[in-house]
């Protein structure tokens, strides 16, 4: 193997290691998102007479949104925008379940 040769594996191996480390970050963090969203509805849902709409809308927000919300943020390339709006949108979240006045 020449050293040219050499040189581009050895680059090529440690784009691997840094694409390694952000998948795992995402995964993380898509985790910790998974599980708040599930400790808000078992939290403040179980036992409500709403509980079953409470599900269906989250389940409706959460997966059937996805994808036109995705495509719509693809199609703009504004995704911090709509980062930023899904972080504005939890924060509302949270403080009418504190029951802030708004």
């Amino acid at each position: 193997m020449s050293t040219e040769n050499l040189a581009k594996y050895e680059n090529e191996i440690s784009s691997r290691g840094k694409h390694w480390q952000i998948v795992s970050l995402y995964g993380a963090v898509h985790f910790f998102a998974d599980f708040a969203c599930a400790f808000l509805v078992f939290r403040f849902l179980v036992g409500t007479p709403e509980a079953y709409l409470g599900v269906l809308l989250y389940n409706f927000c959460a997966f059937a949104m996805r994808m036109p919300l995705g495509i719509i943020a693809d199609k703009l390339n504004k995704n911090y925008l709509f980062a930023i709006l899904s972080a504005i949108s939890l924060a509302l979240l949270w403080l009418g379940l504190r029951g802030a006045k708004l």
